[in-house]
């Protein structure tokens, strides 16, 4: 990707990751309704991004480092509709938070 920021020329190139991740995901069901949770360690070796700005190298950020993940949801079954609710957050080199709801209707 390619612009011009303040005047200044810049182009992002290449992002490298490794990483391992474990974790567990317990699950509660009753009937056609599904609560569940889980945690996870995830642990970045690499995490390099590299960007050039008027034709010269920047300094690269890195996400290498631990983080540790949190997540619950609900799911219920209603006819062919599945309604879905999920929250994650994130703690340590990653931070942050996100939620979704789905809907999905199986023929």
């Amino acid at each position: 990707m390619d612009g011009i920021i303040g005047g200044y020329d810049y182009r992002f190139d290449s992002a490298d990751s490794s990483n391992l991740r474990l974790g567990l995901r317990t699950e509660y069901l009753k009937g056609s309704n599904k609560a569940y949770w889980g945690l996870a360690w995830e642990h970045e070796f690499e995490g390099k991004f590299n960007a050039v700005m008027n034709l010269g190298p920047t300094e690269s950020p890195s996400l290498q480092g631990d983080t540790g993940i949190a997540e619950i949801g609900y799911e219920w079954t209603h006819g062919n509709w599945t309604y879905n609710l999920n929250f994650e957050g994130s703690f340590g080199k990653r931070e942050g938070f996100t939620g979704s709801a789905n809907i999905n209707y199986n023929f």
